[in-house]
């Protein structure tokens, strides 16, 4: 099983390319950012190594509910050993 890092800023400039570098190094990534278009796109592009957040939140898990399914997410995937913070 492949670590698991998590990327905030995904949706574009050098968070979008690490995610890409990541995910060809063979890492799962869970991608965080306000735009959800670019997020799905991403992993169109991506497959099944880039994780979007879930259904219904913008990215920025800034209410309870975004945040609760984000910590959902973040058990389906297993744990996640690196966070990257993008601002």
């Amino acid at each position: 099983m492949s670590e698991t890092i998590l990327v905030t800023g995904a949706s574009a400039g050098f968070g979008q390319a690490i995610c890409r570098r990541l995910v060809a190094d063979g890492y799962r990534v869970i991608g965080s950012a306000r735009r959800i278009d670019k997020l799905q796109a991403l992993q169109e592009e991506l497959g099944e190594a880039f994780y979007p957040p879930a259904n219904g939140c913008d990215g920025s898990f800034s209410g309870r509910s975004c945040t609760c399914q984000f910590a959902k997410r973040l058990g389906e995937s297993g744990c996640f050993g690196i966070m990257l913070a993008w601002l």
